[in-house]
């Protein structure tokens, strides 16, 4: 048990001191800070699995993650995947610290946004959640459903699309989840009005009761939880070690609980296998998000380690840079890495690429090393670029959006973060500073004068 005790401590370690470390500079708790939420997103990862493993018994059950039952890995091997998100976490937090601004934000008010910009993105998120209600109804594509049968036959009507349509609408559901967090933060920024204060509770409550009514991805509906304890910690008041500690129970407590509300049917399937195991033991090895990871990475190292993939193609060690790339434009095929690992293993359960999968293609150890350093550099230098002029709405709802995907570069490969920003808040930007432009000019236009003589009405 100790040896899979050892990299847990340690990284909760360094989890806190990059916390104490931000906390003791702004002299507040770094709620709102890309660093600082990266952080725990990281250690939650790398520590849950571990948790659940050693209260578990250090066993799996039927209920485990199919890859990680089928390769039944010893306390070592469990506990060297932890040791992998160590070093990455060591290096991010020397890169995010060493870069980041060392002087205090103060806490401005968010600066007075353009009534032209309120209606334009009120209109765009009408407009987009039109789309998301017809291609539920009138094509059975379901951004909110269960993880049950449900989810293939969402999947297969999806993958019955134009390529052009299955690139357009990610983008397009991406677009609303940016237009939610922009919402929040002119809400959040008018809370002494008790008006849009209200509209704010009530369009959180709504949210919520919808996924219960709908459980599926969870991901939209926490951006949103997110982006209001930030936005409040930013423009209300800073938020106290107790309520954050607290807050943060309760929002990890509703992350599970989602989870396990998603699975629909399954659980109910599960139930009756959870009657017959031994002890309450059995409840620790039930597969979930974390749990995947682990077993992705560890199937992934000894499928390689045993010449199981070979040939690796050459479009996966490209992979970040291809991603950046429309395949419309590619002269050859771009392969997205987990599915070609689902394919070429068979296997059509869940598969996480992570960015210590592709350590594992490359140099190792040092790769893992590499990679956290390098990504605390970038996010400490978008941090210092939001800090130039935190009042700025469209600095700060980036800032906040990044923040909120930014797990994305652990759970996913390590520049997985550089295509959403081309292809989601860019774009979004654009197209609101169009509408400005096409709203600003029609309220701005003017009757052309009378001719002399010209009779009026």
């Amino acid at each position: 048990m100790i040896d899979v005790l050892l990299p847990l401590s340690v990284m909760c370690v360094i989890s806190v001191v990059l916390w104490r470390s931000l906390a003791l500079r702004d002299r507040r708790l770094p709620i709102f800070e890309i660093g600082a939420f990266f952080m725990v997103a990281t250690t939650v990862y790398a520590a849950e699995p571990l948790v659940w493993y050693v209260l578990s018994g250090m066993r799996f059950s039927i209920l485990t993650h199919g890859r990680l039952l089928n390769l039944d890995p010893t306390p070592d091997q469990f506990a060297e995947v932890g040791w992998m998100h160590v070093v990455f976490m060591a290096t991010f937090a020397l890169g995010y610290l060493g870069w980041r601004k060392r002087t205090w934000t103060a806490a401005v008010a968010l600066a007075s946004i353009p009534r032209v910009t309120v209606i334009v993105v009120v209109a765009l998120w009408l407009f987009l959640i039109s789309v998301v209600v017809i291609l539920r109804f009138a094509y059975g594509i379901n951004f909110f459903v269960a993880y049950d049968e449900s989810l293939y036959e969402a999947a297969a009507a999806f993958a019955q699309l134009p390529l052009i349509a299955r690139q357009v609408i990610p983008i397009a559901y991406g677009l609303l989840i940016i237009l939610n967090i922009v919402i929040i933060v002119m809400l959040v920024a008018h809370w002494k009005v008790r008006l849009w204060r209200n509209v704010l509770f009530t369009w959180i409550a709504v949210s919520c009761l919808n996924y219960f009514l709908n459980p599926g991805g969870r991901f939209a509906l926490f951006s949103m939880l997110i982006t209001f304890v930030m936005a409040f910690h930013r423009f209300v008041r800073p938020i106290r070690i107790s309520e954050g500690l607290l807050g943060g129970l309760m929002l990890f407590g509703a992350f599970m609980g989602a989870s396990f509300m998603r699975w629909g049917s399954l659980l109910e399937q599960a139930q009756g296998v959870l009657n017959v195991l031994d002890g309450y033991q059995a409840v620790f090895t039930i597969s979930d998000e974390f749990q995947n990871a682990y077993g992705s990475l560890l199937e992934f190292k000894h499928n390689l380690e045993h010449g199981l993939l070979d040939p690796v193609p050459w479009q996966i060690y490209a992979a970040d840079i291809l991603m950046t790339i429309p395949q419309q434009i590619l002269p050859f095929e771009k392969l997205e890495p987990v599915e070609w690992y689902v394919g070429v293993t068979q296997n059509p359960d869940y598969f996480n690429f992570s960015v210590f999968a592709q350590a594992a293609l490359g140099f190792g150890w040092g790769e893992i090393a590499l990679r956290g350093g390098l990504l605390g550099f970038a996010l400490a230098i978008i941090h210092n670029w939001w800090a130039r002029k935190p009042s700025a709405l469209w600095r700060t709802v980036f800032y906040i959006w990044v923040t909120v995907v930014s797990y994305q570069a652990v759970r996913n490969t390590s520049f997985y973060l550089v295509p959403l920003i081309l292809y989601r808040f860019l774009p979004l930007l654009l197209i609101v500073r169009i509408g400005e432009w096409l709203v600003d000019g029609a309220a701005n236009a003017r009757p052309l004068p009378r001719a002399s003589g010209q009779p009026t009405r």
